[in-house]
């Protein structure tokens, strides 16, 4: 286009790009291949995902290639020559042809224009770059002239990148078809970042290390949408803690919509049909995946227009919902939830009713009672009390989830205040009494605006709690602790207080605290039936027993950790041989896991591990919000059994689990267990990736769990003084979990210090596989069905079919004992005597 060289000070400061170096890459490799002819870079991306930045960076890493830019823009599209002149605008005026000088008019045909440019294109000397952004809506006539001078050009070097979302026009499908074929061009595929790319991105940003667990979170949120991330990042920014304020904010939603995301969709809707709007507003109101017979039926309660299979036909073709085609009849869903909220958020409040009275219409269940909720226009206590009688049925199968919401539904359709206070309160004591802090997250605003009081101190200490804000939370739980009750449900609250400080202060370690928190629930529990003259099951939805019992369980291992020598665990054995009589309750799984914990610790392996077992099938089942606290212990009696692939399968499905139900300081501990394998195999490095994450647990992890790693791992690697000087610092803390396993250290720091030959960590027969792979194989190993795997990993039966099938041919396996003759062949052979010394010390 022109020899001389643009002012590189005017050339857009080059972004800091995250997870972008292969398709950056890719560019510079292209513009390498430029001569005799042009070639074309085509970047590709949903709106928000870095295609700008993507393609500043591609400028600023040619710097000796002339380039000339434009941005196509969607108010412009009609607009004859828009995008040509913005490109013909950069030359010397002076040198370029008539019809081009000054601007392209908008009656010049584009076969005029195109050859025009063609000759200035190829009269030029060097290399040169057109970049136009967004062109997808460049207008037709500048796309025709363009198109025909960059097709037919003999510039020795011309490089066209064009940026554009995935969309269809004539210009991006003949762009396409070049790309494909690898000789005149390429497409690079911009998609969302990977929570490595966003931990990245936030410490440059925020310069905060995020945990693992929420950038998975943001992505999930997001889509990995750079910017739509960015704008979520400023709202936190000025936050006191910004991991908390995120938390709370993915816990309840309260998140904001990717700039200009917003008004994308609104052009969509515009440029659609009366009938098809109505599909896209009731696809986004029923949620999930529908069909498109229940939308027609949704649809006919709202009046005309009717929709058609045409009207459908047309909001798919808009992109903002897709079709999902299978064996059944035709489904529908949202493109993204953002599509959905953005298309919702134009309507009013009157419209929104009106759609979910019509999606209560067609559905029933748990759905059916969101809608009929959504739609209420105002009070509405018989559907209160229906909410109700479903939460009363949801606790009696153990879903505190579900209670928990339909309690929340009811008081926003409560006949008065006092009902709206009294249903929310028993939705906080129904999620702190069954363990699920996470559900009070939702909820935060809610119970913030309860009267000051024990009330809201509990709640709102509790959600502060589950989103790590530790001192907050333990200020405010206190407070709620130390309130004189008068009455009878006052006096439940305050035990439920303490219950709450208890489990805290067990995860903060402070176990002469636990120990006093829970003396103080079970005195409580005692005060408040004495004072009952009949005695019934639960006050407010709070079951004593279980209260009770939770505290005792706590009580026992604060007493347990705090070196006690006499037997701590006879009451909640007591317990558990009641439960095994009379049917277990949400008590006896807790009971059993630190049951099983305790004899892990005593070296009672055998019977810790049916304890483990067994407690964390009822938590699964009962609290799953303790099933990744279970699993923890679990995976160390079977690494101390030196069981390693079992350690590690179980530490594996702790780490997934506790991304759900765990607290900061289980998704920590988590990380710790699950590193204990790779590193007494050596594998230092897979070691190494999970480390990291435990390091941001709030509390801190257990630094006895963290010393056994290093441990381990310099015993992998025959560094017998580093053992011995690991085990040594460990013994001579009063760290309380070093105490009770002294033995253990005693042991690893013998062995060290007696010279013998190490022995190579065990053959890994499964090393082939992936994570998730070695789980379903383990697990089929040991007899389990397919549907029995698929509830043990929380996953659907047709994914462990896929991973079993992938586990066989990997393997070179026909069927699934060879898995177990396997594992039991290759990994388990007759042990040497250092061998067994080796698995004496596993922890």
């Amino acid at each position: 286009m022109s020899d001389v060289r643009p002012d590189r000070a005017k050339l857009p400061t080059p972004p800091v790009l995250f997870g972008r170096a292969r398709q950056l890459d890719a560019i510079v490799g292209t513009a390498a291949t430029v001569e005799g002819g042009a070639k074309f870079v085509l970047i590709e991306g949903e709106s928000g995902f870095g295609k700008t930045a993507l393609l500043r960076a591609a400028l600023a890493a040619l710097p000796d290639w002339p380039r000339r830019h434009a941005v196509a823009d969607a108010h412009e599209r009609t607009l004859p020559y828009g995008v040509l002149n913005q490109l013909l605008a950069t030359l010397d005026q002076s040198v370029l042809p008539p019809v081009l000088a000054g601007g392209v008019e908008q009656d010049v045909s584009a076969l005029v224009a195109g050859a025009a440019l063609l000759a200035v294109v190829d009269a030029s000397v060097g290399p040169a770059i057109i970049t136009i952004d967004d062109v997808q809506w460049t207008d037709e006539q500048s796309a025709r002239a363009l198109w025909f001078a960059a097709r037919r050009s003999l510039h020795d070097r011309l490089l066209v990148i064009v940026a554009a979302r995935p969309v269809a026009t004539d210009l991006l499908d003949q762009l396409r078809r070049f790309a494909l074929d690898g000789e005149s061009g390429i497409r690079v595929g911009v998609d969302g970042l990977s929570p490595d790319h966003v931990i990245d991105f936030v410490r440059t940003v925020l310069d905060v290390s995020l945990p693992r667990r929420t950038a998975k979170r943001l992505v999930a949120a997001t889509d990995g949408n750079p910017l739509h991330i960015r704008a979520i990042l400023d709202r936190v920014a000025g936050a006191p803690d910004v991991i908390v304020e995120l938390e709370r904010r993915l816990g309840d939603g309260a998140l904001a919509l990717a700039p200009g995301f917003d008004s994308i969709t609104r052009e969509a809707m515009e440029r659609m049909s009366v009938a098809a709007r109505r599909v896209v507003h009731l696809v986004a109101t029923l949620e999930d995946s529908v069909s498109a017979s229940l939308v027609m039926a949704a649809a006919s309660h709202l009046g005309a227009p009717s929709v058609s299979m045409g009207a459908i036909d047309e909001a798919i073709f808009s992109g903002m919902i897709d079709a999902v085609e299978g064996d059944g009849p035709l489904g529908l869903r949202l493109h993204h939830q953002r599509v959905g909220d953005a298309v919702l958020a134009e309507l009013s409040e009157r419209s929104r009713q009106e759609l979910h009275h019509a999606a209560a219409m067609v559905v029933g269940g748990d759905r059916g009672l969101r809608h009929r909720v959504r739609a209420a226009p105002g009070p509405d206590e018989a559907l209160a009390r229906t909410l109700d009688a479903a939460a009363e049925e949801a606790l009696r199968n153990h879903e505190a989830a579900r209670a928990v919401r339909y309690l929340r539904w009811g008081s926003s359709v409560s006949g008065s205040l006092a009902a709206r206070h009294e249903r929310l309160v028993r939705a906080g004591i129904s999620a702190i009494a069954t363990q699920h802090f996470n559900l009070l997250v939702p909820a935060m605003s809610e119970f913030s605006n309860l009267p000051a009081g024990p009330e809201r101190d509990l709640f709102v200490g509790s959600a502060l709690y589950a989103v790590g804000d530790i001192s907050s939370a333990r200020t405010m739980l206190s407070r709620a602790a130390l309130c004189r009750p008068v009455t009878l449900r006052e006096r439940a609250l305050v035990a439920l207080a303490n219950g709450s400080i208890a489990y805290l202060e067990i995860e903060a370690r402070r176990f002469e605290l636990a120990c006093q928190a829970s003396d103080a629930v079970i005195s409580e529990v005692g005060r408040t039936r004495a004072a009952l003259v009949d005695a019934p099951e639960s006050i407010g939805g709070l079951d004593l027993d279980d209260l009770e019992g939770i505290a005792l369980t706590w009580q026992t291992l604060a007493r347990w950790r705090t070196g006690v020598e006499e037997p701590v665990d006879t009451e909640i054995s007591e317990h558990i041989s009641q439960g095994e009589q009379s049917g277990f309750e949400p008590r006896h799984a807790l009971m059993l896991v630190i049951r099983g914990g305790i004899r892990r610790q005593q070296g009672r392996l055998d019977e810790a591990i049916q304890d483990l077992e067994l407690g964390i099938r009822l938590t699964d089942a009962i609290n799953p919000a303790l099933a990744p606290f279970g699993r923890i212990e679990l995976a160390l009696a079977q690494f101390r059994q030196g069981r390693w692939d079992d350690a590690a399968t179980t530490a594996a499905v702790a780490v997934s689990l506790a991304d759900d139900f765990g607290g900061s300081w289980t998704y920590g501990s988590c990380h710790v267990v699950a590193t204990l394998v790779p590193a007494a195999r050596g594998e230092l490095e897979s070691a190494e990736i999970l480390i990291p994450e435990a390091d941001l647990s709030r509390p801190a992890v257990d630094t006895a769990l963290t010393m056994l790693v290093e441990a381990v791992a310099a015993r992998a690697r025959g560094d017998r003084a580093a053992v011995v000087r690991i085990a040594r610092q460990a013994l001579a803390t009063e760290h309380p979990r070093a105490q009770v396993e002294r033995g253990w250290w005693l042991e690893l720091a013998q062995e060290a210090a007696v010279p013998s030959r190490p022995s190579p960590p065990p053959k890994d027969p499964l090393s082939v596989l992936s994570g998730r792979e070695r789980e379903v194989a383990h697990l089929a190993a040991q007899g389990l069905t397919n549907r029995e795997v698929a509830q043990r990993l929380f996953v659907t039966v047709k994914g462990v079919e896929y991973h079993m099938g992938n586990v066989l041919a990997k393997l070179h396996l026909t069927s699934r004992r060879g898995i177990r003759n396997l594992i039991d062949g290759e990994q388990n052979p007759p042990a040497t005597q250092a061998e067994k010394s080796l698995t004496r010390d596993a922890p």
